[in-house]
């Protein structure tokens, strides 16, 4: 019969390790970006700093989104394009390198650079339109089988909802060098979506994303969260047991 000294030891050692993992969702590495719509600051011109611009309808103003640290603006994406979602503190997203493409604009498949399986996942969009957006996001697995995923967007100058990943993050004509900014409030997005049973236990390989109404629909990042433990923790839970085994032995030896 085992000690009540060593199921508390290793059901604490559990409990730690549990927690680490409380649904903390990191960003996914993926290929497959297919425009460029954020200017680095150090550009000479919004425009020399991308490739696509966001063409609203009916507005014949075309805009695209900048690094923080752009000449005569405050506003910007994160120069170290990590951070942390403020509509939920548990993700983390990581935008794609501002120098090459970093979204996908509409429709586009991506492929994961190391697949795995998933309990969750995290998209992080915004939108332009004032009719509204919507989306499909199709996951494909290693097994050949798929599933669609389904989301909305507000106009990306909508009074923030509470999904808002990040905000004021800016656009401006790329034509201009460096002015004409759009300095109001402007957002980018969280959704979130919980894996079935069953498309946990299978491996992701891509993401096919396209818009299904609106204006203009854009993916720039994907987290998520995986059940299976890293190595790291599993070599911290195997030290604590035996830590726990050396404990009750001197306990019991006494």
């Amino acid at each position: 019969m085992k000690s009540p000294i060593y199921t508390v030891i290793v059901t604490t050692a559990l409990l730690i390790v549990s927690t680490s993992f409380a649904q903390a969702q990191t960003p996914i590495t993926l290929t497959g970006w297919s425009q460029d719509v954020i200017a680095e600051k150090t550009a000479s011109s919004p425009a020399a700093g991308t490739t696509t611009s966001i063409f609203p309808v009916g507005d014949n103003r075309s805009w695209v989104f900048y690094e923080f640290g752009a000449p005569n603006s405050t506003q910007g994406l994160p120069t170290s394009r990590q951070f942390t979602s403020a509509a939920n503190p548990a993700v983390t997203f990581q935008l794609q390198p501002y120098v090459g493409n970093n979204v996908v604009l509409d429709s586009g498949a991506l492929t994961l650079t190391t697949p795995a399986s998933y309990t969750s996942l995290a998209f992080l969009t915004s939108a332009q339109g004032a009719t509204g957006q919507s989306f499909d996001a199709t996951l494909g697995f290693s097994d050949g089988t798929t599933t669609l995923l389904t989301g909305s967007d507000p106009d990306w100058v909508t009074p923030p909802p509470s999904n808002t990943a990040i905000g004021d993050v800016g656009v401006i004509r790329p034509n201009n060098s460096w002015t004409g900014f759009y300095a109001g409030a402007l957002d980018m997005f969280e959704h979130d979506y919980t894996l079935s049973a069953s498309d946990q236990a299978k491996v992701l390989d891509s993401i096919g994303f396209s818009r299904t109404s609106g204006n203009h629909e854009m993916l720039f990042a994907v987290s998520g969260y995986s059940a299976v433990p890293e190595p790291s923790s599993m070599a911290m839970l195997v030290g604590m047991g035996i830590t726990g085994a050396c404990f009750l032995g001197r306990h019991r030896r006494r």
